[in-house]
């Protein structure tokens, strides 16, 4: 069995900011530094998946769990992350009573409250794949007039039970720039009253700016709260923004540099060119926020979307811009890190990462160091 192992890896490192003056992201030029790394490793087989977009840790008496939706076998997978060991395969129902389509996310509350998303439905079931309930999302929501909700690889499902409440992202479709510039993005679903009531959460300044001009880079990142407040951040913007109970919103206050799309046949070459900011990940057990960012390349030079580059910034709890890590190369899956007690998990599983392995599940796993931040 393999076991926890330190890795060190070459990785650059932005000092400080330590006050909310504006200021902009940038880790194009700096300095290399070493950063320990733990290293764990899972063996699997053939009905297992090196990668999973969307996977949840928790724990029962005697361990640490780890469960992903398998989107080939249409299944929960489950493993133990102490023992480092594949633990049991649930495959999900297709027809009959406890059938669900393709999950587009789940989210594990306990083992008998288990709710996954397919396409304009929430179901609520089991860990042995027993479905209690379906909500309608459309009949309930209004698709017609007022958009689609969705859940997605950036926009994570997460059950909130002191509100029984699970916040969607809404897609608004054949709508022009100033109605999606002038609607609210969230919409809040209480399964108890089978009700949505929409959150003050609209594009940011950036977008205004740019007129909608964002080609292709519009998400809306979201997995969960911090310090009773959600915790979000836009795919064209910087910032990591707050919204608290009393609908306030904060931000980090850092100065964007979105270029928009001036010539619709060229949106593939900018969505390369331009910086994506991944979904915002809080870290209870260190009071911290990390954030991918999918980098622009260097000037002149020409990349592929599996090769540009990754970064990762750390923000406090009050959203202040901590430090950025630059990582290496061809190395992470993005969009689907999580967080756990022992620290932020990187799933080792690019496309063009040569040592990635049908056999095994890779992780590193990052503890900031932040004693002199």
């Amino acid at each position: 069995m393999r076991v926890n192992k330190s890795l060190l890896i070459p990785f650059i490192i932005v000092s400080l900011v330590s006050c909310k003056e504006s200021h902009t992201l940038d880790v194009s030029n700096l300095d290399e530094l070493e950063l320990s790394f733990k290293k764990k490793v899972i063996e699997i087989d053939e009905n297992y998946l090196s990668s999973y977009m969307d996977w949840h840790p928790y724990t029962t008496e005697e361990t640490t769990m780890l469960v992903g939706y398998n989107q080939r076998m249409h299944s929960l997978d489950f493993f133990d992350l102490e023992k480092l060991q594949a633990v049991e395969q649930i495959k999900l129902e297709k027809e009959g009573p406890n059938a669900i389509g393709a999950v587009q996310g789940f989210f594990l509350h306990s083992k008998d409250s288990v709710f996954l998303f397919e396409r304009g439905k929430l179901h609520l079931g089991n860990l042995k794949g027993e479905v209690y309930s379906t909500f309608q999302l459309y009949d309930l929501f209004g698709f017609e007039s007022k958009g689609e909700p969705n859940v997605n690889h950036y926009f994570k499902l997460k059950y909130f039970p002191d509100s029984h409440s699970i916040l969607f992202y809404i897609t608004f479709h054949n709508s022009s720039n100033l109605e999606k510039q002038e609607s609210p993005l969230v919409s809040e679903f209480n399964i108890e009253k089978k009700e949505f009531k929409s959150l003050p959460i609209y594009h940011s300044d950036v977008y205004k700016k740019n007129n909608g001009r964002m080609g292709f880079i519009t998400y809306l990142g979201f997995q969960d709260k911090m310090n009773e407040k959600f915790i979000f951040n836009f795919q064209y913007d910087p910032n990591i923004y707050s919204l608290d109970k009393n609908s306030k919103i904060s931000d980090s206050n850092l100065e964007d540099d979105f270029s928009p799309l001036i010539d619709e046949s060229e949106i593939d070459l900018h969505g390369i060119n331009n910086r994506h900011y991944l979904t915002s990940i809080p870290d209870p057990w260190r009071n911290v926020i990390y954030r991918a960012n999918w980098e622009a390349p260097k000037e002149g030079k020409e990349v592929s979307f599996i090769e540009k580059g990754l970064s990762l910034s750390v923000f406090d709890g009050n959203l202040n811009h901590l430090l950025d890590y630059r990582l290496p190369d061809y190395t992470y899956q993005i969009n689907n890190w999580f967080v756990w007690k022992d620290g932020l998990y990187l799933n080792v599983a690019h496309p063009k990462n040569s040592s990635v392995s049908e056999n095994e599940i890779v992780f590193h796993i990052l503890t900031p160091d932040l004693q002199n931040h």
